[in-house]
């Protein structure tokens, strides 16, 4: 058929509340993409993004490394084949495999790296880093079955010294850090991803197992230590290793209610030690996520939904960095629609249960005074220990603006 294109263009505007107080964002972007069939079971999607962010063009507060990294982005997002044949369906080329459904968190979505240059304030669509990987699935009544393979992994995108969601370094205070190059495995066959996920509907219950074996794409820190006379100096050199993540899935419908959960358990994920006395200062840990919660729409507009999260790591030792053997948070999300749906407000609220000065809360209201016109504000607030997973990153709290035209 005919293709069918569509876009968006527009702004996003953020203005750091703390101090030093000022703009973090002034990216433009445009997203173009196209869509269409080459035959009755042959279908295509292309698509890309591209913005320039204009903060760097300005401001004095960040170094010419973070500007490069972040001013300018061209990117391929989508660009793949569907084939269909019967109870078979496969896409070939670059995709996002979503394999979770919880909100605000990641748990059992372990396919795709993540740009977490914004931390976690990215919308998951943006955050998801496309791969090119092969993805085949088989229908066979209630059962489905689907195999992945990815030949030439990605990994995560962090924020470089000096950006505004950079990483702590694991070091304890006083110590100076240095970073290598980070080390990625060699484009080969054998350092290809592969995984599979099935699933089936029994008595309502709509269950998923799933397997993945696969580089962990955010890296370790190994590291040696030598004694100056100014203090002890950490070289670090990044790396990525396997992993083993293997999990499941749930949903089901009971009266007003859909109750949803996912859990996820890797094998031997590499975690930094501040102990000195560790040789390398990492350790390999299985860990365990887990999230149980529900939606409901109540008064047929207001959509929300409850979550319970939980994070273990096995064989716990102690001087991990910015982890503890349990840690447990609890999310609200709410959603309301007023005038057909043209001004929708928004809260999420994600707060830590035994780390209870962990906080992150991000109202939103977004309008649409009509035609293809949307724009949406909010405000991303968060708060903690200065080694907190928000708390790390109070200081840079902010409001911020998006405007997108659609057509």
């Amino acid at each position: 058929g005919e293709p069918v294109f569509s876009g968006q263009a527009g702004n996003e505007t953020a203005y750091r509340l703390k101090t030093p107080s000022g703009f973090a964002k002034i990216r433009n972007f445009l997203f173009l993409a196209g869509a269409g069939s080459l035959s009755e079971s042959v279908s295509y999607k292309v698509s890309g993004r591209f913005y320039h962010d204009s903060i760097y063009d300005f401001s004095t507060r960040y170094s010419p490394p973070v500007a490069k990294d972040q001013r300018d982005s061209a990117e391929l997002r989508d660009a793949f084949l569907d084939f269909s044949a019967g109870n078979l369906d496969v896409r070939a080329g670059r995709q996002q495999i979503v394999w979770g459904e919880a909100v605000g968190t990641y748990i059992a979505d372990v396919v795709n790296p993540r740009d977490l240059r914004e931390f976690v304030l990215q919308d998951f669509e943006l955050a998801r880093i496309p791969q090119w990987s092969l993805d085949a699935e088989y229908t066979l009544g209630d059962l489905h079955l689907e195999a992945v393979w990815t030949p030439f992994p990605e990994f995560s995108r962090l924020g470089v010294p000096g950006s505004e969601f950079m990483f702590a370094p694991p070091v304890p205070a006083g110590a100076f850090p240095i970073a290598a190059s980070e080390r990625v495995p060699a484009e080969t066959f054998k350092n290809g991803e592969y995984g599979a996920r099935l699933s089936g509907l029994t008595a309502g219950w709509d269950l998923t197992l799933f397997g993945l074996s696969a580089w962990d794409k955010v890296p370790a820190y190994p590291r040696t230590i030598t004694a100056t006379p100014f203090g002890a100096l950490y070289n670090f050199t990044p790396e990525h290793t396997r992993l083993m993540i293997s999990g499941a899935t749930f949903t089901k419908e009971a009266g007003d209610f859909v109750f949803k959960g996912e859990t996820a358990y890797t094998h031997g994920k590499s975690l930094s030690v501040l102990n000195s006395v560790n040789p390398t200062g990492t350790a390999r840990r299985d860990t365990l996520d887990a999230m149980v919660g529900a939606d409901r729409t109540l008064f047929e507009k207001l959509d929300v939904n409850a979550q319970f999260i939980y994070r273990r790591i096995f064989a716990y030792m102690p001087g991990i960095f910015q982890e503890k053997r349990n840690a447990t948070f609890a999310s609200l999300w709410f959603k309301i629609g007023f005038m057909n749906g043209r001004l929708e407000p928004e809260v999420l609220m994600l707060t830590g249960l035994n780390l209870w000065s962990e906080k992150l809360v991000r109202p939103k209201i977004t309008v649409k005074p009509g035609g293809n016109l949307e724009i949406s504000a909010g405000l991303d607030l968060l708060y903690g220990a200065p080694d907190g997973l928000f708390g790390q990153f109070a200081g840079n709290s902010r409001a911020w603006l998006t405007t997108r035209y659609m057509f």
